[in-house]
C-alpha cells in the first residue's frame, strides 16, 4: 500500500509492477476531475463493472473517486469495489493488478481499502485452487435470496 496525500495505491498481485500496469487497460472514475493520459473516463460505477467484466485479465489500473453525483449508494465508487469483491470472491473473477483510491471521502476510504484487502485475499486463494466460496454458473444463476441462504447455512456434508 503506498499513500500520496489523500491517494491510496495498492497492489493486487506482486508478479506486476505499477509501471507494467500502466502499459495494459486503465479507467479512471471521477464526475469532475479530468483522466490521466491512457485512462477510459467513467462518470457511473456501471461504466466501470461493465469495462472491467469486459476486459477481465487486461485491466492495469482503475482508479476510483467515492462521491459523484448520484443519489445512492449504489451510485458511488465503493460500489464499484464491492462488486468487484463479489466477482473475485464468488466467481473467481481476475481482478486489475493495482487499485487506487483518489477520493478525499474519509468516510468511505477505509471501507475500500479493506475491500481491496478482501480482492486480494481471495485472488491469491483462486490462484492456488483454495477459495471456498467459489460457486458454478449454475449456482450464479440462483436469486440472490437463495445465495445468500445457501452461504449462511450449515455445509452439506455430500458436497
Amino acid at each position: 500500500v503506498q499513500r500520496y496525500d489523500d491517494t491510496i495505491i495498492i497492489e493486487t498481485s506482486s508478479d506486476v509492477t505499477l509501471e507494467e500496469a500502466l502499459e495494459k487497460k486503465c479507467a479512471f472514475l471521477d464526475d469532475e476531475r479530468d483522466e490521466p493520459e491512457g485512462f477510459e473516463r467513467h462518470y457511473w460505477p456501471e461504466e466501470t463493472i461493465a469495462f472491467l467484466e469486459e476486459n477481465e485479465g487486461e485491466v492495469g489500473v482503475i482508479s476510483l473517486d467515492n462521491d459523484l453525483q448520484g443519489d445512492s449508494p449504489e451510485q458511488e465508487g465503493v460500489e464499484v469495489m464491492r462488486q468487484l469483491k463479489d466477482k473475485v470472491v464468488h466467481r473467481g473473477f481476475t481482478p486489475p493488478d493495482v487499485l487506487v483510491f483518489h477520493t478525499k471521502n474519509s468516510e468511505q476510504k477505509p471501507e475500500m481499502v479493506r475491500l481491496a484487502r478482501t480482492v486480494i485475499k481471495y485472488h491469491e486463494l483462486n490462484q492456488r485452487g483454495e477459495n471456498p466460496h467459489l460457486i458454478s454458473e449454475e449456482e450464479a444463476e440462483i436469486s440472490k435470496e437463495d445465495l445468500y441462504a445457501s452461504l449462511f447455512s450449515e455445509p452439506d456434508p455430500e458436497r
